[in-house]
């Protein structure tokens, strides 16, 4: 058990069991550059890697999800050129960072490669490097489910829906030792902003439902 905040409305109204992966890219398109009088020189490094998100963001879905994860989503973080000093020259160099969250339906290599095959299709030059923040889990239902939402039910008379959240917290590392990973914790109104707080009496109600889930996996 993980103690994230994941209640919103009230303790235990939510307890979470899986989490997207992230891959992230710093993508370099390449090509020489060009006078602003002469735009069709440098055209195709300001807009390859343009055109290629464009499509990658407005083109079909990588997958449609599941029972338990929306579809793997393509963002753009940042896009910036080359500096140059001079006012009159179409910069030859342009990089891209992107993300890709993405569920349990795909894998690194497979983003990986729906990625690249773009990027080849429009004969761009280019390198990129990825950065791997975190895989996918998912805690099918099962004894450690069960145990926590049967003692939220004991404790605050309602039993959560279970649900996959967006982030990455301390899971990640869990789960790939094979480990089911559940998370539950106190309210999240606050969760990552200035003097994030809790309730006492959510803690002092945690602590019981924390306690009520080792006396049903241990008895």
């Amino acid at each position: 058990m993980v103690g994230e905040p994941t209640s919103h409305e009230s303790l235990g109204d939510t307890i979470k069991i899986g989490r997207r992966g992230s891959l992230s890219g710093l993508l370099t398109v390449q090509r020489g550059a060009g006078p602003h009088r002469l735009p069709a020189h440098s055209r195709r490094t300001r807009y390859t890697s343009l055109r290629a998100g464009a499509r990658r963001t407005r083109g079909p879905a990588l997958d449609e999800g599941n029972a338990y994860f929306q579809p793997t989503s393509f963002q753009v973080a940042n896009i910036a050129r080359r500096h140059r000093r001079t006012l009159n020259v179409i910069p030859g160099e342009l990089k891209v960072r992107f993300n890709l969250r993405f569920s349990t339906e795909q894998t690194v290599a497979s983003l990986q490669r729906a990625v690249l095959e773009i990027l080849d299709r429009h004969r761009a030059k280019y390198s990129l490097d990825w950065i791997i923040a975190g895989l996918p889990f998912l805690t099918e239902p099962g004894v450690l489910t069960e145990a926590v939402s049967t003692a939220v039910n004991e404790v605050t008379g309602h039993r959560p829906p279970s649900r996959p959240p967006a982030a990455r917290p301390t899971g990640r590392f869990i789960a790939p030792t094979g480990a089911q990973v559940v998370e539950l914790g106190v309210g999240n109104a606050t969760i990552h902003k200035v003097n994030e707080c809790a309730r006492v009496s959510d803690i002092e109600q945690l602590s019981v439902v924390y306690e009520r889930v080792m006396e049903k996996l241990l008895i």
